[in-house]
């Protein structure tokens, strides 16, 4: 009985002891997993730089590395698995978000864009490699808030970019091998969320799409160069002429205002802005507004589903106004019953207007319809710019991509 009695002690104290060794085990596998987790997602302001082991050796001082793919969640994997759009004018899609994207940037040398989405990063891809199925690109994680909106500014260096959250502007800058924080302005930039930046050689332009209706003028330091109250109910969109010389708002109202910008002739920095022409006689209120290439036109979207075409090539100084060109109806009310948003291209008489997902090309001269692209993306498009030589455009989903798409002149106007 002893025997037994001992033996069966024994057994206890070894069955404890693997319990206790098992259960050291589990809570140091536990710990790891919630040490790589909070490892993985930890915010940081330094430029991330990740590319395969086969590229490292392949890298040049011009060339932007890839970056490895990001963890995401079944939802967001079903959306990247999407299959690419099919037209002929399809280019590539920039990948490699695991949230919706939010805006998105040509520069104004080149070909590098910028990308912004909600997982809290900021990509720039480079130019050189956009038109491919891998494109290369630098990642810059924002910490837990993320870009609400972006733009390059000056000569192609510079990005500004705008958070949801914190509602204040910071800028970046591209060197041959990073992407790094260069400076975060001091001062809120609105009272809302800041939805729209629009970048010039000395200054960068901000717009909130809510009940802040102020438009400020900034300089690559944080310093407000100009200021002022549009007066109206909101500012749901503003468009700078590629010449840099007016700004236009749209403001879901019958009227959008045009704004000169004018700068010093020896350093181009902004002195004052100032009311120029207004665009009177839309039926309905105006959802978008954007510049010809050559800025003898404005274009128009209405809630009516008219787009319009504007003269604005005229004596304003003189109180002369601009002038009704012609009115094109949408010719597709059930997938374009308006556009919610207008780009058009920097080197030739082209616009694109989007609808949710869809897209349309227009002439800006003749107002003629040149290409429709429905499903440009699976869900709402909610950004798009033109590259700097017109040849490619680039559309930001919520689908969590970038599309680039060619719209050269050749093919456009053929």
């Amino acid at each position: 009985t002893y025997l037994f009695l001992h033996l069966s002690s024994s057994c206890l104290c070894v069955s404890f002891m693997i319990q206790v060794v098992i259960a050291l085990l589990v809570m140091g596998i536990t710990l790891v997993a919630i040490y790589s987790m909070r490892g993985s997602t930890s915010p940081t302001s330094n430029p991330v730089e990740e590319k395969p082991a086969a590229e490292k050796k392949e890298k040049t001082k011009t060339e932007v590395p890839q970056a490895s793919k990001t963890k995401s969640s079944s939802k967001s994997k079903s959306k990247s698995s999407v299959a690419a759009p099919k037209h002929h004018l399809y280019v590539s899609t920039l990948k490699g978000f695991s949230d919706e994207v939010t805006a998105v940037s040509f520069a104004p040398r080149g070909r590098n864009v910028a990308v912004a989405s909600k997982d809290r990063t900021l990509r720039v891809f480079s130019g050189s490699t956009i038109t491919t199925k891998e494109a290369k690109y630098y990642r810059v994680n924002t910490g837990f808030d993320y870009p609400s909106a972006i733009s390059f500014m000056g000569d192609g260096k510079e990005i500004a970019v705008a958070m949801q959250e914190s509602r204040k502007i910071s800028i970046y800058h591209l060197t041959s091998n990073a992407v790094q924080l260069a400076n975060q302005f001091p001062e809120t930039a609105h009272k809302q969320t800041v939805r729209w930046l629009k970048g010039g050689a000395k200054f960068v332009a901000s717009c909130s799409e809510e009940n802040d209706t102020t438009i400020r003028f900034w300089n690559a330091q944080g310093a407000v160069l100009s200021s002022f109250d549009t007066n109206q109910v909101r500012n749901n969109f503003i468009g700078l002429s590629h010449d840099e010389r007016f700004l236009a708002i749209a403001a879901w109202t019958s009227d959008v205002k045009i704004y000169e910008i004018k700068t010093n002739k020896g350093d181009g920095t902004v002195q004052k802005v100032a009311k120029a022409v207004d665009l009177k006689g839309h039926k309905t209120g105006v959802a978008s507004v954007a510049f010809s290439h050559d800025v003898k036109t404005a274009i128009t979207s209405c809630k009516n589903g008219t787009l319009n075409f504007w003269k604005i090539d005229v004596r304003y100084e003189m109180g002369e106004d601009a002038k009704l060109i012609r009115s094109e109806p949408t010719q597709d009310e059930t997938h374009f019953p308006f556009w919610s948003l207008l780009c058009s291209s920097p080197t030739a008489p082209l616009v694109v207007g989007t609808f949710g997902p869809h897209l349309q090309i227009f002439n800006t001269t003749t107002g003629q319809l040149l290409e429709t692209v429905l499903d440009a993306h699976e869900s709402e498009i909610v950004d798009i710019s033109f590259s700097s030589d017109g040849q490619l455009f680039a559309t930001a989903g919520r689908d969590n991509r970038a599309n680039v798409w060619r719209a050269s002149a050749e093919v456009m106007l053929a």
